[in-house]
């Protein structure tokens, strides 16, 4: 819970639970085969495709180990083809429309898009967003990509003609960044490490490992697979949160121990992740967490925000913009974070580009955090959020 971060909707959230779901169906699937669990493990696959393009390749290498297994231990590899069958009825639909949008044959540009901006790219878009002033820089987008904020509604038509580019400089730079990445996690996780080192060291049978590790071979590799391609590019917990937990339930089910030990460990370890639960919820129930988006969405809504108006931020960051979500607004400029000290003045903003912002069609500006003082803001209820008219 703590790795897929529940405090914020996100798809992965959806993909934890399916990869959860598919690694204890087909360990079951193993050893009690039926063509019905096959067929519901290519439904779940599927679904998780529709939730993330990531789900894909995991579930390629998840049923190329289930037929590979079942071929080496000489039996009918055919119900594997069930689960192939499912996923591909299921993920075809997405696939032909997403390929016929792009003219070309694609899955999803998000694996492409992630290496273009975390390990190196070349080329120049064809259409990238309209620089309408360059000190400060005011950026505008309001064709001919829909969406709250376009850039990210569509990031591939904004790039389009930039490539990915292999340098082995580049990736070193990349894996080194995903290994400190799950240095953190595993610091993160040490109660869980600690409780499996316990096992191992307890136990010198450590032979009757290799059955039950190749037993679920069909379920760690493919989490490996994730992890690997994750390392390669970029690292978030909540992107890895479901394979970690795979991995840590494989490696306790394969530690050797046994006896009141397992039974000791499996409290210890329960308990104090357990204590760590209860005690952020307590902490949340007592500090009642502030939902400051949603409070700039209603007072947006009073100071004149209809949905479908036009507007613009000043110092947009990746912070999502689930405010202008909710008054049901388009951003259509902004000025990004690293241009915003050209923006600010004594007498609250650089008019050129407030006359800039206006030409792109906004009605209203707004930004977080701006400097002390200044005029001609407003302030949204109690959250960190300011707003002003373009339109007069």
């Amino acid at each position: 819970l703590f790795l897929v971060s529940l405090g914020t909707p996100t798809p992965d959230m959806g993909v934890a639970a399916v990869l959860l779901a598919a690694a204890g169906l087909i360990l079951r699937l193993q050893r009690a085969p039926t063509s019905g669990g096959y067929l519901s493990l290519g439904v779940l696959l599927g679904i998780g495709y529709l939730f993330k393009t990531a789900v894909l390749p995991f579930a390629l290498v998840m049923l190329l180990c289930a037929a590979l297994i079942q071929l080496i231990q000489k039996k009918n590899a055919i119900r594997v083809l069930l689960s192939v069958a499912t996923l591909l009825m299921l993920v075809g639909p997405l696939i032909v429309a997403l390929s016929a949008s792009e003219g070309r044959f694609t899955i999803g540009d998000s694996g492409t898009l992630n290496y273009q901006w975390y390990v190196a790219s070349k080329g120049r878009p064809v259409h990238p967003v309209r620089v309408v002033m360059q000190h400060p820089m005011v950026e505008e987008f309001a064709t001919p990509v829909g969406g709250t904020y376009p850039p990210w509604h569509d990031p591939a038509y904004w790039v389009e003609g930039v490539k990915p580019r292999f340098s082995i400089h580049a990736q070193l730079i990349a894996l080194g960044r995903g290994i400190v990445d799950y240095a953190q996690i595993l610091s993160a996780e040490r109660t869980v490490a600690l409780g499996l080192l316990i096992l191992l060291f307890a136990s010198s049978q450590w032979v009757a490992i290799r059955g039950p590790l190749a037993e679920m071979s069909v379920a760690w590799l493919p989490c490996l697979a994730v992890l690997g391609a994750y390392a390669l590019v970029h690292v978030e917990t909540r992107y890895v949160a479901a394979p970690i937990v795979i991995l840590w339930c494989m490696a306790y089910r394969v530690a050797p121990a046994s006896g009141r030990i397992v039974t000791g460990v499996l409290l210890a370890v329960s308990l104090s992740l357990g204590l760590a639960i209860v005690k952020e919820t307590a902490v949340n129930l007592v500090h009642k967490t502030r939902h400051e988006q949603y409070e700039a969405a209603v007072e947006a809504h009073k100071f004149g925000l209809n949905s479908g108006d036009e507007v613009a931020v000043a110092g947009h960051t990746t912070v999502a913009d689930y405010w202008a979500h909710l008054v049901g607004v388009r951003i259509i400029a902004d000025i990004p974070a690293g241009d915003l000290d050209g923006f600010w003045t004594a007498s609250g903003a650089n008019s050129a580009a407030l006359n800039a912002l206006r030409t792109s069609g906004a009605k209203f500006l707004v930004t977080l955090n701006p400097p002390c003082c200044v005029e001609g803001w407003t302030r949204l209820g109690e959250t960190d959020y300011y707003v002003r008219r373009l339109d007069r």
